[in-house]
């Protein structure tokens, strides 16, 4: 069992990932099989059931939204899940009274515009989708992120090398390596600035973040629970437990005919590397055990985004609410403890895995327990599905109740002059037969607005559903291709350096590809301290 190669690969990627506010959790074998991630293309070609769609649409869903401890153990307990956590937020909060000038409004409407592109279908239902400013941000943010972490690799490669190789590869990177990779890290960065709109976006960002909140307060509670509630789709199979839309970004991450970056691991590096291994990480595996044989340890990796249109990771920063109650959604310490501690933003995959080690050893069974107990020879990715542990068996699931909060004074707008723009997502957003709609009948008003006979007709259970699923599938079609991009052209990067000793051809390299894509680890994001309200301000009661 090789536990110090799993080690060092997990130092690696906390040394080039984490930051302040990131931390990385490893699941410890878990990984998709390429066929399971088809579940974002169309059913005509993805070679999937349309039950298998679902239930691997469900099943994903599930697992990212896991409310994960801040710790590098991930914990798969399915008994919290993201958006159960945050409805039960927003119904218990408390808004601030406050409003916007003249001029914040304008700059509010131009940073929504800016950011922010309407779908509109063909009954009318309006669904806000990445502007095309925001797409190209995306795309070019993938593009540097990519080489800077391609050349954080190699200079911890280098940083951590030792004896004759180690010293042919510092003067390697002194001499011309270091400038070839920051170069293309600088150029990549230069493009995000002039060609992704960077300043832009993350100006309208912030403009949008600080004010809509500000504006709307218990509106933007009311389209909020609204937006979750028609990103939900029904579980029709299975234990009947729904789930919120939730996808990865690239749309054609896991294609095997686009290029991923390299990782390598040196002998002398991962002998360097677990010097420094906390005693958390240690934990992670039971024994220090490791071959000398193996010489080399490279694979392909890919940061999957994880994309979640119903969540507003800003209103957890926002000071214009608090609790009722003495609840803690984020204590703001490391690591975090409270509600919803953090979340997972993507995930780390990784294919092709290349294993140089001396002939005499190839026969070996070769276990990376950072992967998989099962020797990476035989390894072959499945996926069983989440178990869900929040409500006892022995209990009838029960249907979520409709939204019964009402804010003061909403009757007097239609959705289209009350509603925060960035949320439309519902059909008749201006009236229903010239009748302004109001928060209270929003969502009867959607169904009967997409329905085609008499509104006084009775209308049967069964259509009801087939009109809500429709509505649904509508939504998360337009958000798939609106909140996704495809994998972004990046420039071909120098060949790098490899190491090659004197007993080169004693050696053998091996490359296993798993029919799937292990998932090394997942990148969290922390809240920060949530609640955290402005005691100056005046709040509703």
């Amino acid at each position: 069992m090789e536990s110090k190669i799993s080690l060092a690969l997990a130092t690696k990627l906390k040394m080039i990932f984490e930051k302040e506010d990131k931390f990385l959790t490893f699941p410890l074998g878990l990984g998709f099989p390429y066929r399971y991630l088809n579940f974002m293309k169309d059913p005509s070609v993805s070679g999937l059931t349309l039950q298998e769609h679902l239930d691997n649409k469900g099943d994903f869903a599930r697992l990212l939204n896991i409310i994960p401890n801040d710790s590098v153990m991930f914990s798969a307990d399915a008994s919290r899940l993201l958006w159960d956590e945050l409805i039960d937020v927003l119904k218990n909060s408390i808004f601030a009274v406050s409003g916007l000038s003249e001029a914040e409004n304008l700059s509010l409407d131009q940073a929504i515009d800016f950011l922010t592109d309407i779908k509109v279908e063909a009954d009318g239902t309006e669904i806000p989708v990445n502007s095309t400013a925001v797409t190209k941000y995306y795309e070019y943010k993938t593009v540097y992120e990519n080489a800077m972490n391609t050349y954080l690799n190699e200079k911890i490669t280098v940083e951590n090398s030792t004896g004759p190789e180690g010293d042919n590869l510092k003067q390697q990177w002194a001499a011309y390596r270091e400038k070839e990779l920051l170069d293309i890290k600088n150029r990549a960065e230069a493009d995000w600035k002039n060609l992704g709109f960077k300043l832009e976006v993350e100006n309208n960002q912030s403009i949008k973040n600080t004010l809509e909140l500000k504006k709307y307060l218990d509106i933007y509670r009311q389209v909020y629970l609204n937006e979750i509630n028609i990103s939900e789709i029904p579980d029709l199979h299975g234990i009947g437990i729904g789930f919120c839309t939730t996808f990865f970004s690239p749309i054609d991450a896991f294609d095997t005919n686009l290029p991923w970056t390299k990782l390598t691991l040196t002998k002398e590096e991962i002998a360097s590397l677990i010097q420094s291994v906390s005693v958390e990480l240690k934990g992670l595996f039971t024994s220090m055990q490791a071959s000398d044989d193996i010489e080399s340890c490279s694979l392909e990796y890919n940061n999957v985004v994880v994309i979640r249109p119903w969540y507003k990771p800003e209103f957890f920063a926002s000071r214009y609410w608090k609790l009722s109650e003495d609840m803690v959604v984020s204590d703001g310490n490391v690591p975090r403890k409270g509600k919803i501690p953090a979340y997972i933003t993507s995930m780390i995959v990784v294919r092709n895995i290349k294993i140089t080690r001396k002939k005499k050893a190839g026969s070996e069974p070769l276990v990376l327990p950072i992967i998989s107990i099962t020797p990476i020879q035989t390894l072959k990715m499945s996926r069983t599905p989440v178990t869900i542990k929040s409500r006892l068996a022995s209990e009838a699931i029960p249907a979520r109740a409709e939204v019964e909060i009402r804010p003061k004074a909403v009757s007097r707008f239609s959705v289209a002059e009350a509603a925060p723009r960035s949320f439309r997502t519902m059909a008749a957003t201006t009236s229903v037969r010239g009748k302004p709609v109001s928060f209270s009948s929003f969502k009867s008003s959607l169904l009967i607005s997409r329905f085609k006979q008499p509104v006084a007709q009775p209308v049967d259970s069964q259509t009801t559903l087939d009109i809500k699923l429709n509505e649904k599938k509508s939504y998360v079609s337009e958000k798939y291709i609106g909140m996704t991009i495809k994998t972004p052209f990046s420039p071909a990067l120098p060949t790098s350096v490899e190491p090659s000793g004197p007993y080169a051809n004693d050696l053998i390299t091996e490359t296993y590809n798993m029919d799937g894509v292990a998932v090394l680890a997942f990148v969290c994001k922390r809240v920060p301290k949530s609640p955290d309200p402005d005691n100056t301000l005046t709040w509703n009661t």
